[in-house]
């Protein structure tokens, strides 16, 4: 007689009402961080799971909490975990000497054999780019492993997606909710979400790299939006006082990213120059179709001429569809 093998009921009945538990204290987590703007990382989760004695904190115990969990919010907030975007290792494709001429650093020499010629010994960059196609080969259910970078000749290469361990929220709801839910948002929160969207379409529609001093041009363009007459709401105070406050709170929630490179020039000068790029929530939170109806309510009348200009400059960044986000999990 053939003896089946199965989970006891007791012990999978235990099972169901522990990863459910878990599930909710990792929803209250998301929520949180949510509301703070910071991400959800997994191995606070993890920690969360070891100081509940829970003795499986990996594999698919793990997976399957989860998943609960993003049930969870589907089904209640109307939210679901978004993965943000891996590290991006970046390679000149004519060279490999970086952006100052100046060669990247080598690790320990490995000894060659009498009969390899010196020059078959991969260079640190091609070390990189095979290990990363390895990783690429290995992981069938990636997408956008390889991206042309905005910088002519550079090439951005993503490593494996579940190398990123850190979530963000994201609504499913519809557009006809969105609204409802719009009107009980608090005037600080949206501020701070229309300012945010103006820097993002900026940096975006610049292709990903936007100078400081055309950035500045165009904020102060657009005026100052923190000391506006509120009327009934006279007695808030705006979560900025300019645009400058402004941007370090976005680079700081991970919107934006600032770099600064510094140039000697032939007088013995030093020049600095800055320059925008899009952050990792910002490619999560905002997608191509997010900046095209942006662009649409700002520009009525020309938007169906510009469309296809505007696509294009779109195409050039990291951000990614409504149809690729489903893909992040």
């Amino acid at each position: 007689m053939e003896i089946e093998e199965s989970t006891p009921p007791a012990a999978e009945e235990s099972l169901t009402v522990e990863v459910d538990r878990l599930a909710k204290e990792t929803v209250r987590s998301a929520i949180s961080c949510g509301a703070s703007r910071q991400p959800l990382r997994v191995k606070d989760i993890r920690a969360t799971m070891a100081s509940m004695n829970v003795p499986k904190t990996r594999g698919p115990y793990f997976t399957k909490m989860l998943t609960t969990a993003e049930q969870h919010l589907m089904d209640v907030f109307g939210m679901r975990l978004v993965r943000m975007p891996p590290a991006v290792v970046e390679k000149a494709a004519s060279s490999t000497a970086g952006p100052s001429g100046s060669q990247p650093k080598r690790g320990r020499k490995k000894q060659r054999t009498e009969n390899e010629p010196s020059s078959s010994a991969p260079n640190p960059s091609q070390r990189i780019e095979q290990q990363i196609r390895s990783e690429q080969a290995n992981a069938s259910h990636q997408f956008g492993t390889l991206i042309q970078g905005t910088s002519p000749g550079v090439e951005r290469y993503y490593p494996n997606v579940v190398t990123s361990d850190n979530f963000i929220l994201r609504s499913t709801l519809d557009e006809q909710f969105r609204s409802i839910v719009a009107s009980y948002t608090p005037p600080q929160e949206s501020i701070y979400s229309a300012t945010v969207a103006i820097v993002i379409a900026l940096i975006a529609l610049r292709s990903d790299h936007l100078n400081k001093s055309d950035l500045d041009a165009y904020l102060n363009e657009i005026g100052s939006p923190f000391e506006e007459d509120l009327g009934e709401e006279s007695h808030f105070i705006s979560p900025f006082s300019s645009w400058d406050e402004a941007i370090r709170k976005f680079q700081a929630d991970m919107y934006i990213e600032r770099d600064m490179k510094t140039v000697i020039d032939a007088s013995g000068n030093t020049l600095e120059f800055v320059t925008y790029s899009l952050g990792k929530r910002a490619k999560r939170e905002f997608t191509i179709e997010t900046i095209l109806k942006m662009c649409e309510a700002f520009l009525p009348d020309t938007f169906e001429s510009k469309k296809k200009q505007i696509l294009t400059q779109l195409k050039r960044t990291d951000l990614i569809t409504e149809s690729d986000i489903l893909k992040t999990w």
